[in-house]
């Protein structure tokens, strides 16, 4: 069955850049951003307003978002994503908006940077 399910599947193999663009986890160890962008800074400085996290950590950036560490969750993305929108002068299609978005502040700004250049 499982030769009969794989020569019916529209693709049935997988190169190793397949399989990195399909990933939904983003990789901490990889920054991006330079630390200077106007952009990252901004979301880093309205997360923290949101999230009422201390002014002087900068850590905020070695941990997933929803982590106890940072604070995010299901009941407070919205309003992460309106302080977003207030602040950079932006709409965001809530529906094209996945909890993949809100993994670190650099794929939150990934967001934001798409939106605001409307490529979203």
């Amino acid at each position: 069955m499982s030769e009969e399910l794989e020569s019916l599947a529209l693709k049935n193999r997988w190169s190793e850049s397949d399989l990195l663009s399909s990933k939904r986890y983003y990789d901490n160890k990889v920054e991006p951003y330079d630390s200077n962008n106007y952009i990252l800074k901004s979301v880093k400085e309205t997360l923290k307003e949101v999230l009422k996290i201390d002014n002087k950590s900068e850590d905020i950036y070695d941990y997933n978002l929803f982590s106890n560490r940072v604070g995010l969750n299901d009941h407070n993305c919205f309003s992460v994503i309106r302080k977003m929108e207030e602040k950079f002068n932006i709409k965001i299609e809530y529906i094209n908006v996945s909890r993949y978005d809100f993994v670190s502040v650099h794929t939150l700004t990934k967001l934001v940077e798409l939106n605001i250049n409307g490529q979203v």
